[in-house]
């Protein structure tokens, strides 16, 4: 290696293990996303023109920019809510927008309808100037009432506002309507470093200790402690747990990271930690208290460096930089290629939100990259995931209903995205750029439609297109070892409208390879040995015509010193 190439390394690990801030910012919600570029400008993809803040404005399927005022203001952290979104800009102020009604634009007002402009909130309940915000969130418990949290970065205090029924405030009481921001006290006086939250709030403090909340009563497993009548209504610290570094869920499965990576678990969903009952079916052996989960950790290659939850899954990436996935894999949640089949469900091409459908027990790898430096979640009925890896570039998977994977697909029209809305699910992680889409909208519609287009809605959106896209591929060649890498070549491959997918996999040879992104247009193989191989690319585009293109590859052994 030379030592340009090796001071290059360098400066990547530097990067991705010394703490620096990751070029693009991602917060996921159910039907909306919104993104903080590499310049901290907010953006919006445009679904549900009402909850994503544009102003009115945008192209659906494409990004839009937050409209705030003054235009140029900068952002630190963003969140995506069940119908709207809040974000901080780089001063400590916080912004809302999108379903206003019960506080929550957290600016003192009730509104009758989403404001489809941000507002930005200037004061708490108290009168004090609510700024100095460093992170925010949201939550949605009792499958009803969804409102926000903020973490105070100035004094590392906790801020809730909204509906906060169900406990969400943790002070004794059941909640409220909180029209604006108030503060949760944590028992001690103790600093927040984190918290998560989806049914019930879970709360990292500075001390490496963890305490629950909320939930409405329903399942204390999910609070992590043997508890009854009210008490969910009160902040509890779950004593078995400290020096904890990090948290994730809010949901069924929750998760406590030790500082040695010890990992624990806890929640009704056993079957969504590797805690499975007899027949490994069902929602697992219930999990009441935080334990140690051996059967993930002992699977794994390295510790756990970060931990995500959506409302499906969990996501991990490794001190090597790597990225995990185990948990539902129905709507290709994981990452890694697999689905379940909606073609022959009974709606087709709709999920009917079981339970465990398609359950992914154990970690599996979700790309052969070493270079992940940010994943991101969330539990408020968000079925899909981001990732971002070392040098900014964006990645996404999972339910894709509202155009929410940032790739510039959209449904046909609204009917067929709310009947089929399975139809363009991304079960293989991908590369995206959302930033700079072409300028054309991937109109596409269901499958199903595909086969029935005079019924109804199907007929909203009719394809007119049956041109079928050329795979191409470049082109077949020899190495010999030491070199056992290639790139496949994709780029020759052409639509008269648009290629939407690319998934490349290996047909034969005499081992198996590792494509680091299969759904890339040239990824990279790794790992080949002396002998033939043939890979295979297939096309897809947005009317669903596909076609198939091979390659050949020849390894020669070691050429012989002598």
């Amino acid at each position: 290696m030379s030592n340009l190439k090796k001071i290059f390394f360098v400066l990547l690990l530097l990067r991705a293990y010394t703490g620096f801030s990751q070029p693009v910012k991602v917060g996921p919600g159910e039907y909306q996303c919104f993104l903080i570029d590499s310049t901290r400008h907010l953006y919006a993809i445009v679904t549900n023109y009402a909850t994503i803040g544009t102003g009115g404005k945008g192209t659906i399927g494409k990004i839009a920019a937050v409209a705030v005022t003054p235009e140029d203001l900068k952002f630190k952290s963003v969140a995506g809510s069940l119908h709207g979104g809040l974000a901080v800009d780089t001063a400590g102020y916080v912004w809302c927008w999108g379903d206003a009604d019960e506080g929550k634009m957290g600016d003192g007002n009730n509104y009758k309808k989403p404001l489809q402009t941000p507002v930005k909130i200037l004061t708490d309940s108290s009168g004090k100037p609510f700024k100095g915000i460093s992170k925010v969130f949201s939550y949605f418990t009792a499958l009803k009432y969804a409102g926000n949290y903020a973490i105070k970065g100035t004094d590392s205090t906790l801020w809730i506002w909204g509906p906060t029924f169900g406990g969400m405030r943790g002070d004794g009481s059941y909640g409220n309507i909180n029209t604006r921001p108030i503060q949760i006290h944590i028992p001690g006086k103790r600093k927040v470093v984190q918290a998560v939250a989806g049914y019930q709030l879970i709360v990292l403090c500075s001390d490496g200790t963890v305490w629950t909340c909320g939930g409405s009563g329903g399942a204390y497993a999910n609070l992590g402690y043997a508890g009854k009548g009210d008490q969910y209504l009160t902040l509890h610290r779950l004593d078995s747990l400290s020096n904890i570094v990090e948290i994730a869920g809010g949901q069924l499965w929750n998760y406590a990271l030790k500082a040695n990576g010890t990992l624990y678990g806890w929640g009704q969903a056993g079957l969504f930690m590797g805690i499975f009952g007899k027949d490994s079916i069902g929602a697992g052996r219930e999990v009441p208290v935080p334990t140690e989960l051996t059967e993930i950790t002992s699977r794994l290659p390295h510790r756990i460096k970060k931990i995500v939850v959506n409302s499906s899954c969990t996501h991990v990436i490794l001190t090597d930089s790597t990225l995990w996935g185990w948990g539902d894999n129905a709507q290709g949640n994981i990452g890694n290629g697999e689905e379940l089949d909606y073609s022959n469900t009974p709606a087709p091409y709709a999920w009917n939100y079981g339970f465990g459908k398609l359950l992914q027990k154990y970690p599996v790898q979700v790309s052969h990259k070493h270079d992940f430096i940010a994943v991101f979640g969330s539990a408020v009925l968000t079925f899909y995931t981001y990732a971002e890896d070392v040098h900014g570039q964006l990645y996404s998977w999972g339910r894709n209903k509202g155009s929410v994977l940032g790739n510039g697909v959209v449904g046909g029209s609204p009917d067929i995205q709310s009947i089929y809305a399975n139809s363009w699910d991304v079960p293989m992680i991908t590369a995206i750029h959302p930033f700079s889409m072409p300028a054309n909208i991937i109109w596409s519609t269901s499958p199903y439609c595909k086969l029935h287009p005079d019924t109804k809605p199907c007929n909203q959106y009719r394809i007119t297109d049956t041109i079928k896209p050329i795979a191409k591929v470049c082109c077949d060649q020899t190495i010999t070892l030491p070199d056992n890498r290639i790139v496949l070549d994709g780029t020759a491959s052409s639509d008269n409208q648009n290629i939407v997918y690319y998934k490349w996999r290996q047909v034969s040879g005499p081992s198996a390879t590792r494509i680091n992104i299969p759904s890339d247009i040239s990824p990279k193989a790794s790992g080949l040995v002396a002998g033939e191989y043939v890979f295979k690319l297939t096309v897809i585009d947005n009317s669903w015509n596909s076609d198939s293109s091979s390659v050949h590859i020849k390894v020669n052994p070691r050429k012989s010193k002598n």
